[in-house]
């Protein structure tokens, strides 16, 4: 529902997955679950959608945090990458570069289990390349946005990619 702009259904739709149950005790053996981590991603893509860039950055900084807390961080890798994604977005909306090139260097440096050909990769670049040009940075902005775009036009996705 974000992506299509209804952040009121967005919104609606997050209410009602914190109130559904619990996951049931020995489902997981970890502190917390997929679902709890990607519901937590959800809030926070939430606010950057309804234009609160300070509150998804410190949110999306949090989750790493508590992804990076578990006893089995890499098994949560995707959401890890997803919210270092989201808070590099939410500093570049804030105009902060140089907080937005670390967030995406680090979700480049996640998205390398995921292939030198993933779409992952190819946002987390496209995402630094920006925001280093923003710094003014041009000379490593460059070679980035081209590497983002030759993998994304190979994995046939469009370019730009869409939220960047």
């Amino acid at each position: 529902r974000i992506g299509r702009g209804d952040l009121a259904g967005a919104a609606a739709a997050l209410a009602q997955f914190d109130h559904a149950p619990p996951t049931p005790a020995g489902e997981s053996e970890h502190p917390v679950t997929e679902q709890h981590l990607d519901g937590r991603l959800l809030h926070c893509e939430l606010a950057l959608a309804q234009g609160h860039a300070r509150d998804a950055a410190t949110c999306a900084v949090a989750l790493r945090e508590l992804v990076e807390s578990q006893p089995a961080p890499a098994l949560f890798r995707p959401v890890a990458l997803s919210a270092e994604l989201l808070a590099g977005r939410a500093e570049a909306a804030q105009g902060h570069a140089a907080q937005a090139v670390r967030h995406f260097a680090e979700a480049a440096a996640l998205a390398a289990p995921f292939g030198q050909d993933s779409l992952f990769l190819a946002e987390a670049l496209a995402g630094e390349a920006k925001a280093r040009e923003a710094a003014g940075d041009t000379a490593l902005a460059g070679p980035l946005a081209a590497r983002a775009e030759a993998i994304a036009r190979a994995q046939g996705a469009r370019w730009p990619l869409p939220g960047l």
